[in-house]
């Protein structure tokens, strides 16, 4: 897997004004997977998309300004 090269477009805007990304630095914060590999997951568990989300963020070496959103186990039925 691997992940998209932005068109055109975006790397025309992002060269336009790198003081904006300096100044105001954007990051993505995944906290669920909804498509891996072309292959929907939404009929998957949460917990075997979380699973595959782990992965892909491990297989990738992603790090700032990517981030996994911490997850918390279910509340339990009284």
């Amino acid at each position: 897997m691997h992940l998209a090269e932005p068109g055109p477009a975006m790397v025309e805007i992002a060269a336009c004004d790198d003081r904006t990304a300096a100044e105001w630095p954007a990051h993505f914060v995944a906290f669920d997977l909804l498509r891996l590999g072309g292959t929907d997951t939404t009929p998957w568990s949460y917990r075997r998309r979380r699973a595959a989300l782990l992965d892909v963020f491990a297989e990738q070496g992603l790090a700032a300004p990517w981030a996994l959103c911490p997850s918390t186990p279910p509340r339990q039925k009284l």
